[in-house]
């Protein structure tokens, strides 16, 4: 009987530590999920938003793209930025990301491009953690 009872605190205070690394779990959102940006204009901004209660590190960088081709086709450029290209979000809290056009070449009917979201393993982590990578990807397309 003895064995029954302490089988049944240690199963307790294990669902007890999954439940509290769960909840402690961090995740981001990304909007808007697509962006077209009208002609004429040359910037627009999107939000990251760090959903739980811990905070990530994340890395924001911007490609060219084919519109149509795969994802995960993209290529470096300097005609677009995004600021800031890296940032520590707390706890919910929300980061306003500005993406500039800085070419000044005329936009012939649709130019595009991808963000690249990263939100980075943490290291300080504890042993009994997974730390995962996560990536969102958003086109982000200019029409002229």
């Amino acid at each position: 009987m003895l064995q029954k009872a302490t089988m049944l605190k240690v199963l307790t205070l294990m669902t007890a530590a999954f439940y509290a690394s769960v909840a402690s779990a961090t995740s981001l959102s990304v909007t808007p999920t697509k962006v077209e940006v009208a002609s004429g204009n040359a910037q627009t901004t999107m939000t990251i938003k760090s959903e739980g209660r811990g905070g990530s590190v994340v890395q924001l960088r911007i490609f060219k793209w084919k519109e149509g081709q795969h994802p995960s086709r993209l290529r470096e450029t300097r005609d677009v930025v995004i600021s800031p290209p890296m940032a520590q979000i707390k706890g919910r809290q929300e980061l306003t990301a500005r993406i500039v056009r800085r070419s000044t070449r005329k936009i012939r009917g649709r130019e595009c491009y991808r963000v690249l979201v990263d939100r980075l393993p943490d290291n300080q982590r504890r042993a009994s953690e997974i730390s995962l990578r996560i990536r969102h990807s958003v086109p982000v397309c200019f029409t002229g």
